[in-house]
């Protein structure tokens, strides 16, 4: 996949079948569309293309409000490419941008600049600064440029879902696993580094490595104790992972983030690892002292072992 980013820099390049959003997460619902971009594609003899911004355009035109993201720019741009298109087009986003009608947007970009020939679109995508313009705007503006706007059929029924980024961030932030995992279509994930704690978790058998996360951004979900699968080196190991602010201990002000890697003695520090949320244990606990703390935790590992590998 080659990212373009600004003008297309070949003028004699094939022209492109596209769509347009942002895809924070690459979840199910985004996936089928690209499918079908895909098919387009292959049906006209043209190269696959998504467009997608830098930048969340809520956190361009809002940014005092916080706009947690499912993904970072990284990891959205290579689950475009597992996706398998032959383009990504990165626009940035800006309040100039966000003042351009539908079809000047159309003609600018679509046309001008990235060789549209067919746009698929969501059913219920919007774009431009019209909120009244819909899908028929588009294909009559489209028409007049030469570019097929082309309705994109919805997620099948069989799914039984909701596809939308908006629906994981509110499931993550019920600490409900399971549905995040089914909508985005894969175990939820936070890449961070290992930084130094305060060793408590050693002193009780539980060693943690105390993560902060690479992307700021990122929605980190509900406190609680997670069945989790931890990449580190080439290799992945099972885990359970702790966020929160520690009632037990000292009730920090900051929300931690502490994983405990199974079977596991390794100096780690400063190093990258990648959690993958499997299910969610249960809710963050205040114990009277930390030899409570230190029997739940070994409930919640056998728990944890029980969910990563049901059949041993």
């Amino acid at each position: 996949m080659q990212i373009i980013q600004g003008i297309f820099p070949d003028e004699t390049a094939d022209f492109m079948a596209q769509t347009i959003g942002f895809f924070d997460g690459v979840h199910v619902g985004h996936r089928y569309l690209l499918r079908q971009v895909k098919d387009e594609a292959r049906r006209r003899s043209l190269k696959s293309m998504a467009i997608t911004f830098r930048q969340h355009p809520h956190r361009v035109l809002h940014p005092d409000e916080p706009m947690p993201l499912l993904t970072s720019l990284d990891e959205k741009l290579r689950l475009l490419s597992d996706a398998g298109l032959d383009y990504v087009a990165l626009l940035d986003f800006t309040p100039q941008m966000a003042q351009m009608s539908a079809q000047e947007f159309m003609q600018h970009y679509l046309c001008n600049q990235l060789r549209g020939k067919s746009l698929i679109i969501g059913y219920d995508h919007h774009f431009g600064r019209r909120s009244n313009e819909g899908f028929a705007d588009y294909h009559r503006y489209g028409t007049q440029m030469g570019l097929d706007v082309i309705q994109a059929h919805e997620l099948p029924a069989k799914h039984a879902i909701h596809a939308s980024s908006t629906s994981v961030r509110e499931a993550l932030r019920q600490g409900d696993i399971a549905t995040a995992t089914t909508i985005l279509g894969r175990p939820y994930s936070l890449c961070g580094t290992v930084a130094h704690g305060q060793a408590i978790g050693r002193s009780i058998g539980f060693p943690t490595a105390n993560i902060t996360p690479l992307c700021s951004d990122k929605i980190i979900p509900q406190n609680g104790v997670y069945a989790v699968r931890v990449a580190l080196a080439n290799r992945t190991q099972d885990g359970m992972l702790y966020i929160g602010n520690r009632p037990t201990i000292d009730n920090h002000t900051e929300q931690r983030i502490e994983v405990n890697i199974f079977d596991f003695n390794e100096e780690i520090y400063r190093q990258t690892l990648t959690i993958e949320f499997i299910a969610r244990i249960r809710g963050e606990q205040r114990f009277l002292s930390l030899d409570q703390l230190q029997q739940q935790l070994n409930k919640d590992q056998l728990t944890a072992k029980k969910i990563l590998n049901p059949t041993s």
